[in-house]
This record gives C-alpha cells, structure tokens and sequence, in this order.
C-alpha cells in the first residue's frame, strides 16, 4: 500500500499515485520478462486507486507492533477496487472520486498518454451505492 498527502499536504496526491502505478506495472513488466527467461514463477499485481479522507498515523501498540499508515473507508474501497483488478483483465483500477480530483489535469492534457477507460458501476462489501471504476493505461 501507498498514499500521498501525509504527513504534508500534496495537492497533486492523486496524479502522483496514477504515475506511481504506472511505473510500478512497467517495472513489473521488466521482472516478468527476466523470471521467464530464468523459469521462475512469474508473479503479477493489481493496484487499486481511491481518493478520499483517511485517518493517518501510528496505528498499534507502541514497544509491539505499530506502523505509520492509512485506515478508514477510503482505504477499504481501494482495497475493494483492488480485488477487481483480474475480473476487468486490468492491473490498475480507479475510482470515480480519483477520477473528480484529476479531471482538471486530464481535461488540460496534464496527463497526456494515460487513459482512461470508464467500466462499470461496481457494488462493494462494506458500500449501500455503486462506485464507478475506471481502468488506468498507457
């Protein structure tokens, strides 16, 4: 898991966390290509993107376990759009709350090259509505 945003303010938390992933799935790409080659399990990922308000700090018991980390609906839904990554044939999902906060800088063509696919209208445990996702690629 990754996030943007904390412990200072990013306010382009939401292109960064696009460009993160993409650059995660190109290199993973490259490990994929060299664990052929080598007759290794190959091993892939999906990546879940969501924008929302979270709760952020040292979650645990100080001298047990504690990390510096994210909780709270937002983080869930990721979590929930994550899942669906292998159903869509798509390594990285994006909710439509990311695709509000982006919107400027794709209408701008900041974000020229990436698109954008609108797929459906999901229903996720823990969600009374639907929440549209998007698959992000090059």
């Amino acid at each position: 898991m990754a996030f943007w945003g904390a412990p200072f303010p990013q306010p382009n938390h939401a292109e960064l966390a696009v460009q993160c992933a993409l650059e995660s799935t190109k290199k993973l790409d490259e490990m994929q290509e060299k664990w052929q080659r080598e007759d290794k399990p190959v091993l892939n990922c999906g990546i879940g993107i969501n924008t929302g308000e979270v709760l952020v700090g040292n979650i645990g018991v100080e001298g047990m376990k504690m990390d510096y980390t994210v909780i709270g609906d937002a983080v869930n839904l990721a979590a929930r759009v994550e899942k669906r990554a292998r159903h869509y044939e798509s390594r990285i999902l994006r909710t439509e709350y990311t695709f509000e906060v982006i919107r400027k800088n794709i209408d701008s063509g900041g974000m020229e090259g990436i698109q954008f696919t609108d797929l459906a209208e999901v229903k996720v445990k823990g969600k009374k509505t639907g929440v549209r996702i998007y698959r992000v690629s090059l």
